[in-house]
């Protein structure tokens, strides 16, 4: 908070969903392992009416279909798709950026982003260019820690400054301006 920082997580259990709600997080992420197989998760999550993530990762049309479905029903449409791919680094030629596009064609009404797992920031920077409207990048503060997200596809303090720096050049080019 004193950061200004928000905080939200994705829940993989129903009790996750009690505790983020006792702090309060204003949105949700759901994970591409819940779509296919949580669907009371998915409920839960959907009836909150807050601002909702869905990874892509592992999961089919068909699934993602299911969670719009559940989303709708509960008439919440605050939610981002974010074109992903659980591979851990995903190499350049698995990303399939052109999903990005698809999602916006099927999906027009909804913001569409990215989950980018690749090494290095020129992938994200090329899902903006091609629509998304946001980006999922792990971090981390020192790429030399023990931990899960201290790797080569985590952006360090520096270079996630420069990746956001670009990202809003790139939003600054793509817009038409009339003369």
């Amino acid at each position: 908070k004193k950061l200004k920082i928000t905080f939200f997580s994705s829940p993989t259990y129903l009790d996750a969903i009690r505790l983020l709600e006792e702090i309060e997080v204003p949105l949700y992420k759901i994970a591409s392992a819940q779509i296919g197989v949580f669907p009371q998760l998915i409920e839960r999550v959907a009836a909150l009416n807050k601002p909702t993530l869905f990874s892509t990762g592992i999961i089919n049309n068909v699934e993602l279909e299911s969670v719009i479905n559940i989303f709708k029903k509960n008439n919440n449409s605050k939610y981002i798709i974010l074109h992903c791919n659980s591979i851990y680094p995903t190499p350049p030629e698995k990303v399939n950026l052109s999903m990005i596009q698809h999602y916006i064609d099927k999906y027009p009404k909804q913001n569409i982003g990215f989950s980018d797992h690749t090494v290095g920031t020129n992938i994200a920077k090329a899902a903006v260019a091609m629509g998304a409207e946001v980006i999922e990048k792990h971090f981390t503060l020192n790429k030399k820690f023990d931990a899960p997200d201290s790797n080569d596809f985590a952006c360090d303090p520096t270079e996630m400054k420069k990746l956001c720096k670009e990202i809003r050049e790139i939003d600054l080019a793509k817009k038409r301006h009339i003369s």
